[in-house]
């Protein structure tokens, strides 16, 4: 009986058809050797979860497949989630795959990370290996159940850019995570929570030190002072719908904010304060009127305001306390 998927068959490139039904194979591989393969049979064997199929995805021209009697067809979904994995099959253990179905299953599975994207990804890495995790520009909606701590205990970056999220829960538990990018998403700041994660837990987001949450759906971010975030040096929050710049004080460690693309018109008082560590603000395009209040700030060397609404040269003059300042654009 065959253990294995076969690798050296005559002629393979040519195969348009094969039956290993009822044998002992466990995972299917050297898939590059069957160019032409159109219908496989694997009924009966010891397939037993859908990363041992995972590899025919990239079998386009696959049509026709039989799984029957694997403990693969046991699982939850199996059928769905199968023609989702496998797109192009028009035929699924001897049923024919119905193009309306079609339609709802890419809608239930899309935009949900699966332990078979992070494996396409990832490939034959073992997750909790990996330091750097991108997900980016993926139309993610839901980050499901496999980003967590004990899968990822060793990732200190990730990349969730240009998604659909909302929710980024599991994230926070990630214990080595340093650098958090979810630019173009629909995250909000709202009930002391950071995409329905709460900032009063000291447990979350332990070590990060830079986090990107531009262009989401943030118009506030006086909650975050609830989090006191030791480590943060880099925050960047352009092109949300933030008006006043509130609960940043207690960010010590803050080196570069990024506060651009926003509905700030002027800063109130102490809303730098405490920023000791800041180096670099950039609040381009807000419609600012006045330079008001942006002092004390003494270690900040460069500082964009360009683009708002100051028409008086004088206003550069409330800024004669920025000891440290380098470049004023």
């Amino acid at each position: 009986m065959i253990k294995e998927f076969p690798s050296s068959l005559d002629a393979p490139r040519k195969l348009c058809f094969l039956a290993l039904e009822n044998n002992l194979i466990e995972h299917v591989s050297n898939l590059e050797l069957f160019d032409n393969l159109t219908q496989l049979f694997l009924s009966y064997n010891r397939l037993s979860d859908f990363r041992s199929i995972i590899h025919l995805g990239s079998r386009g021209g696959l049509k026709v497949l039989d799984l029957a009697g694997n403990p693969l067809c046991r699982l939850p979904d199996y059928r769905d989630y199968t023609l989702y994995l496998l797109n192009g099959l028009k035929i699924l253990d001897g049923i024919a795959v119905n193009s309306k179905h079609q339609v709802q299953i890419r809608e239930a599975f899309s935009g949900k990370v699966t332990a078979e994207l992070l494996e396409q990804l990832l490939g034959s890495a073992p997750p909790y290996a990996a330091e750097s995790v991108d997900l980016g520009d993926r139309n993610l909606r839901d980050l499901g159940d496999v980003i967590t701590s004990f899968n990822f205990p060793n990732v200190k970056e990730m990349n969730l850019d240009g998604n659909l999220l909302t929710s980024l829960a599991g994230v926070e538990h990630l214990p080595k995570l340093e650098v958090l990018c979810i630019n173009r998403n629909r995250v909000e700041i709202r009930g002391r929570s950071l995409g329905g994660v709460s900032l009063n837990d000291t447990r979350h987001f332990p070590n990060l030190q830079r986090l990107e949450l531009s262009y989401n759906c943030i118009s506030e971010c006086r909650d975050l002072q609830s989090f006191k975030w030791e480590r943060l040096s880099v925050l960047h929050l352009a092109g949300n719908s933030i008006s006043s710049v509130e609960g940043l004080g207690d960010l010590h460690a803050l080196r570069e904010l990024d506060l651009s693309h926003n509905k700030i018109r002027r800063c109130l008082p102490g809303s730098f304060q405490n920023l000791v560590r800041l180096e670099r603000l950039n609040l381009e395009q807000n419609g600012l009127k006045t330079l008001s209040n942006i002092s004390p700030l003494p270690s900040l060397k460069f500082l964009n305001v360009a683009r708002n609404r100051i028409k008086d040269i004088v206003e550069v003059e409330k800024l004669i306390d920025l000891s440290s300042l380098r470049y004023l654009l």
